[in-house]
């Protein structure tokens, strides 16, 4: 029986963007094989596959009756994808295009996105005041839902909305707020300016709803996602009836890149996966590609770990050629992939994280730091929070990602909230509940001088280091240069030093403690690892016990989980070369041994089984803790606590 995606913790994705060019006098499934479909579903056994239907370029990839095909097919190519899926019990999604149209918009240019300059987009993206969706994208969704397929994964979507120019939405703002804006109106600092943005990403999050809410009407069970919505490029409460939360996260930095966004995903209460790119590339200044690489089976069991460790599931991204035609010999290549991730499924999928850290991800410093044409995205804004992923992880805390309406109703089950440094602004309803939370009796980490500023504590003054912009702080016998603007702190138990005053101090604050970082550590950390900055994070064990600690190595990320009132302890290598831009693939992760394991669990564990290899493994009894030793992990392996 085919799973629903909710249910689904493997599949894979092809793509290829189909246009007339590509198809140059061929026939689009010429060489396309039911022997290879089954092969692929028999073979690598996914809950799904995820195949083009209508790319960037607009054309589509099947023989469409109301779209534009990008050539002749041969036969009905997506009718053999559906009918050897339905034979497997494999679900089948859509990857088509959303706003990003260029064939429909260049022969539609009505419906063509205006720009700032008040020209159209150079990419040819529609727009969402326009009847493009009604026009083309539902009717397109209406003759999938006819093939029987499962559902879809737009893309090209929020990430390639843009702040509108054009009349009709200077028109449409004016019926609903009275106000007539003009084009000198609409950038930052203006009056109405960020009124007028959020009535754009409001009218984007309208068009999301009225395709989604046409295909449920026409098919309760077809399954719906926009690409990245609702994740850090625009990390707010679910507003739109999607089935799912999924996107793909970039072929470089992977590994940091999925802890990253998988976190922020796992926080949200929707079904969620993400995808890998089996490949890595660079590209030059102009955007050209310089180097291009598959990733080999190990680089890619590392990035699943990352993701399927915080509960979601996997998809793995594998090109298809200018007609079609699937990548069979990677394809194959993907078995070992596949069957790492379906050892771990069970002690895995849909697992929930125990509340341990948890870095405050402001929805509301995000909007209002996004640069000036911009409704949604991952921006400058990311760096200081993404260099707290890496910091917590490396040094060994199990953390999570939330932001006020998913944190602040729940805030008090953290024993450590860190607020990393503001990129523009936090309200006073932020600053209020999260001063509230320290009082309480939690343990408040303000991670960087503005943050320290934004809050106005009594008595705290930040004194600019003189000596250096790049200054360095001192950690026990450690030198680092921070990568950012430092100040001492003059007040508190002084934990790290800069220019002979006081780095990083902690301070009491009602029933519980305020930690105060005079610089951006972790905006610092995210361009360059020091073992200063990670001994630093270390250093907030002391404030907290936590679920479980990994003590002697820094090479293991920890995630503490729990799923039907069972604890499951994930432990991740992050060996290897996944962060350096120097290296695009590489085969070996060298495995660790003997890594020793305290665990806090409010109780005494009768057992602790490692899996999925089933052994069990030896508890050592240390008053209100356990400890054991794992004697290996080579990418990830799991603690089922019993």
């Amino acid at each position: 029986m085919k799973k629903r995606r909710a249910d689904s913790f493997f599949g894979l994705h092809f793509d290829f963007h189909a246009t007339p060019a590509g198809v140059a006098g061929r026939k689009i499934g010429e060489k396309l094989r039911r022997e290879d479909i089954d092969e692929i579903c028999k073979l690598i056994r996914p809950d799904y596959l995820q195949i083009d239907c209508k790319g960037h370029p607009g054309y589509s990839s099947y023989p469409t009756k109301v779209g534009t095909p990008a050539g002749e097919c041969c036969g009905d190519p997506l009718r053999l994808w559906r009918e050897t899926t339905a034979e497997n019990d494999v679900a089948l999604y859509m990857h088509y295009s959303g706003i990003w149209d260029t064939c429909y918009a260049r022969s539609h240019p009505e419906c063509v996105k205006i720009r700032c300059d008040g020209t159209p987009d150079e990419h040819i993206f529609t727009s969402v005041f326009s009847d493009y969706v009604d026009k083309l994208m539902i009717p397109q969704i209406y003759e999938l839902i006819d093939y029987g397929v499962d559902g879809i994964w737009v893309d090209g979507d929020c990430w390639a909305a843009e702040l509108e120019h054009g009349q009709r939405a200077l028109d449409a703002f004016y019926d609903k707020t009275g106000v007539r804006l003009t084009e000198d109106d609409l950038h930052i600092g203006m009056p109405y300016y960020d009124r007028y943005r959020e009535f754009c990403r409001e009218a984007f999050l309208d068009y999301v709803a009225r395709y989604t809410n046409a295909a449920h009407d026409k098919c309760p069970e077809f399954q719906v996602t926009s690409n990245w919505l609702f994740t850090e490029q625009l990390p707010r409460r679910v507003s739109v009836p999607l089935d799912y939360l999924s996107g793909d996260y970039s072929p470089n930095d992977s590994f940091d890149g999925a802890s990253f966004s998988g976190r922020i995903m796992a926080a949200q209460g929707k079904p969620w996966d993400l995808m890998a790119w089996t490949f890595r590339r660079r590209v030059d200044r102009q955007k050209k590609i310089i180097s291009s690489s598959r990733k080999h089976p190990v680089q890619l069991m590392q990035e699943a770990a990352a993701i399927i460790a915080l509960g979601g599931g996997f998809q793995a991204y594998i090109c298809q050629d200018q007609i079609g035609t699937p990548n069979m010999d990677y394809i194959r290549k993907m078995k070992p992939v596949a069957e790492f991730c379906r050892a771990r499924e069970e002690y895995c999928f849909r697992n929930e994280i125990i509340p341990n850290v948890v870095i405050f991800n402001s929805s509301y410093d995000h909007g209002v730091s996004l640069p000036e044409e911009a409704l949604f995205g991952c921006h400058d804004y990311y760096y200081s929070i993404r260099g707290w992923c890496k910091l917590l992880g490396d040094a060994g805390h199990s953390y999570e990602i939330r932001s006020e309406h998913n944190l602040f109703d729940r805030i008090d089950r953290y024993p450590v909230v860190v607020c990393p440094q503001i990129c523009t602004e936090y309200t006073d309803e932020d600053v209020a509940v999260l001063k509230k939370y320290a009082e309480n009796g939690g343990n408040l980490v303000l991670g960087g001088d503005k943050t320290i500023s934004r809050f106005a504590l009594d008595g705290i003054v930040l004194t600019p280091n003189s000596d250096s912009p790049l200054a360095h702080f001192m950690f026990d016998d450690e030198d680092d240069q921070c990568g950012c603007a430092s100040y001492s702190v003059n007040v508190g138990e002084e934990w790290a030093t800069v220019g002979g005053g006081k780095f990083a101090t902690v301070i009491p604050f009602g029933k519980g403690r305020i930690v105060l970082i005079g610089g951006d550590i972790g905006g610092g950390y995210y361009r360059f690892r020091t073992i200063a900055g990670r001994k630093l994070a270390e250093k907030l064990f002391g404030l907290y016990t936590p679920t479980a600690r990994v003590t002697d190595t820094h090479c293991v990320n920890v995630v503490s989980t729990r799923r039907d009132g069972i604890t499951y302890i994930q432990l991740i290598s992050t060996l290897g070369a996944h962060n350096s831009d120097s290296v695009n693939s590489f085969d070996e992760i060298v495995p660790q041994y003997g890594v020793k394991l305290d665990l806090n669990l409010g109780f005494e564990p009768e057992k602790l089984i490692l899996r999925p290899s089933g052994e069990n493994l030896k508890i050592e009894k240390h008053g209100d803790t356990v400890s054991t030793v794992v004697p290996k992990i080579g990418i990830h392996e799991i603690i089922e606590v019993r």
